[in-house]
């Protein structure tokens, strides 16, 4: 009998005849990339190594199918809302109520038998990622291999280590290269040549490594480089991924690498039938679920982008109460839309991994260091249906919270961390970034539970604490925090003057004190001196009010012309800051009698950038060059007229300006064109940016 024979049996040479074989059972090796070693299961223990994989496999597809279907049932659900057919809809939150149980079930399920794993920073002991290696002979080669999970306690008896593979023992990414457009895929020799070098001892034959490194290295190189599109996978998956989603991924990304393997195809073919298959060494495996918000990942890894959008892509609509100042019986006003963006680079491994549970849940790397974390909160169907938050409700400030969003480590192990707290005006389609996240910002202390923003301002910089509590019933829980630096201080001035105009110039109690203050002071020394907004970041409240004492002391015919000249800043400055600028102008109308007329002129168009009734009576109840003055709407309107050059030139003024906010119209000014339009009908054009051509302060 040859060495080689995998049945055995006694011949019989009678036609028809059957005779009993003996199957000669084969041992089953893995490669874990995480660690570089090869692992080989006994055939006496293979039965136990495919119950746990299977077992696992079953509770993962289950989770993932759940979260697919209720993907799939939001999407239906809104493309009834958006025809109006209510017989749909019904039947498609009927059906979505029935999915989101299911996946809670299906999610309990999965946590339940990984409670007992250690934490994903505390080592790689708890979870093993292995990636079958073939081990039949004279047949064709799979195209793909699946990556599979086991848990080390339930498999460490039955599986032998094997030393690492020759190299420097730094996972598969020691076997990676740039090929000649600069981008990373396995080297096919460098693979071969280690795999060629295993040493055999035990079970593991010399037959069994010449076979891995002439047949399967090669082949499994081709088909992993075949899959890599670094740009390309990452320009689709933006254009592709859905308004649904919470994850967008590129090609380059391995994300819960259960599904490695998956090609571009869409379907859902997971089974443990398969995965015998798979184990025997044939048969493929495709694993991405069509509607998903897990969509466009492949089985490359070398240098991978994950984007996570909290809550979703299209953001959370924000609403606030219309309150007393609004008009026409409205229940609430517009405030846009609002998402987190978080941006992850993955370090250079094929054994990166990520356990994936609603977003909320992930590691992302070889030695799984823990890349983000969150705390997985119940879904509700109706919240699902019309994602939507009121940014004044009360959200409870949650126990735990530095285990959550807040606390980031993705910078730990070679892995980047990045992202943005984004925003879309009313009436438009882009999202802009207005606060950065990054993995050195930790929780803030002593923040309350009110707003669904708390902006504080400490050491030089405005930083906002998003809560994502606010999402009630889209599964999320936690907070992100974000920092306003130099880039982003311009659209955060946007962002916010935006948020008060739409909210009538309600308080959003979103600023503490300290960073209330030092917003208002850095508009107005901005506009009064003509300079740029971002010059005043790195400066303590305190020299900033020093800074306007000194102005006050020291402003000339020349502060008059660069508050003339900052166009753009005085649209985007709130009441307080007109306020305090008004203020300044009554100093210098004392000081320079043959300016008077100048500065009643300059005074009546900077009330004119107030873009509601509303804003105008705050200015007059605040106007001083102290930002703490406050007076009774007659008192301020007197002086106020009297700065502007009469009652009557203060009534008429503030006749031209709105009772109602009109989202999805740009700012401006009461006598501008676009300012009497946005009076009519209410036919909205798109929010956007000025020109910015003719002033001190512009935006480049």
């Amino acid at each position: 009998m040859t060495a080689n024979a995998i049945c055995s049996g006694t011949c019989n040479e009678q036609p028809g005849s059957v005779v009993q074989g003996k199957v000669q059972a084969e041992p089953i090796y893995f490669f874990q990339p995480a660690t570089g070693e090869i692992l080989e299961c006994k055939a006496a223990d293979a039965a136990a190594v495919r119950q746990e994989a299977e077992f696992l496999n079953h509770l993962l597809d289950q989770l993932w199918s759940q979260q697919s279907q209720v993907a799939t049932l939001t999407q239906m659900l809104h493309q009834a809302q958006a025809q109006g057919n209510v017989t749909q809809q019904n039947t498609a939150m009927q059906k979505l109520d029935k999915a989101v149980v299911a996946e809670e079930k299906a999610r309990e399920a999965l946590f339940k038998e990984f409670k007992d794993l250690p934490k994903f920073n505390d080592g790689a002991s708890g979870l093993l990622e292995l990636l079958p290696l073939a081990t039949h002979k004279g047949k064709s080669m799979a195209r793909t291999r699946r990556f599979t999970y086991v848990r080390s306690a339930k498999v460490k008896n039955h599986l032998r280590r094997y030393d690492n593979l020759p190299g420097d023992k730094t996972q598969l990414k020691s076997f990676y290269t740039k090929n000649e457009k600069g981008e990373y895929e396995l080297d096919r020799k460098k693979l071969k040549e280690a795999f060629s070098k295993v040493a055999v001892k035990g079970e593991l034959s010399k037959q069994e490594v010449t076979y891995w490194a002439d047949g399967w290295a090669p082949e499994f190189v081709e088909a992993f480089n075949a899959r890599y599109d670094a740009q390309a996978a990452k320009e689709k998956a933006e254009k592709d991924t859905p308004d649904e989603a919470c994850l967008q991924m590129s090609g380059g990304a391995a994300f819960l690498r259960f599904f490695g393997g998956a090609g571009r195809t869409i379907s859902s073919e997971v089974s443990t039938e398969k995965f015998r298959d798979l184990l025997k060494g044939r048969g493929e495996v495709n694993g991405k679920f069509v509607a998903s918000a897990r969509a466009g990942f492949d089985l490359a890894s070398a240098q991978g982008d994950v984007s996570l959008y909290l809550p979703y892509k299209k953001g959370l609509h924000l609403l606030i109460p219309a309150g007393k100042n609004a008009h026409g019986g409205k229940q609430e006003l517009e405030l846009g839309f609002f998402r987190m963006r978080l941006d992850l680079e993955l370090s250079l491994s094929c054994g990166a991994s990520a356990l994936a549970e609603g977003g909320l849940e992930f590691k992302l790397k070889a030695d799984l260091t823990q890349g983000v974390k969150g705390a997985p909160a119940k879904k509700k169907p109706a919240a699902i249906a019309n994602p939507k938050a009121r940014v004044d409700r009360a959200v409870e400030a949650e126990a735990g919270a530095k285990a959550e969003l807040s606390a980031f480590a993705g910078a730990e192990a070679g892995g980047k961390l990045s992202g943005s707290l984004e925003w879309q005006k009313a009436a438009s389609t882009e999202f802009k970034a207005f606060a950065k996240v990054s993995a050195g910002l930790q929780g803030q202390a002593g923040i309350g539970g009110a707003a669904m923003f708390e902006i504080s301002y400490t050491n030089g910089k405005f930083r906002i604490k998003a809560k994502l509590a606010g999402c009630v019933g889209l599964g999320l829980k936690g907070n992100v925090e974000a920092e306003v630096g130099f880039e982003h201080i311009l659209e955060f001035d946007q962002w916010f003057k935006h948020q008060v105009v739409n909210a009538l110039d309600q308080n959003l109690k979103y600023f503490s004190a300290e960073a209330w203050k030092a917003f208002v002071y850095m508009k107005a020394l901005a506009i009064a001196e003509g300079r740029k907004l971002g010059d005043y970041l790195g400066r303590s409240v305190r020299q900033l009010e020093d800074k306007w004492e000194m102005l006050l002391r020291t402003a000339t015919r020349e502060t008059l012309a660069a508050i003339r000249a900052s166009k753009d800043y005085v649209l985007t400055s709130v009441a307080e800051a007109k306020a305090l600028l008004l203020g300044l102008l009554e100093r210098l109308k004392q000081d320079y009698q043959d300016l008077r007329r100048d500065i009643e002129d300059v005074a009546r168009w900077l009330l004119s950038a107030a873009q509601t009734t509303q804003e105008a009576d705050n200015i007059c109840q605040r106007i001083g060059v102290d930002l703490n003055s406050q007076h009774d709407l007659d008192s301020g309107s007197s002086r106020v007229a009297a700065l502007v050059g009469g009652h009557d030139r203060l009534e008429q003024l503030v006749a031209s300006l709105k009772s109602d906010a009109t989202p999805g119209h740009e700012l401006a000014f009461a006598s501008d064109p676009t300012y009497r339009f946005s009076r009519g009908s209410g036919t909205h054009v798109a929010w956007r940016r000025s020109s910015f051509g003719e002033n001190n302060n512009q935006i480049v």
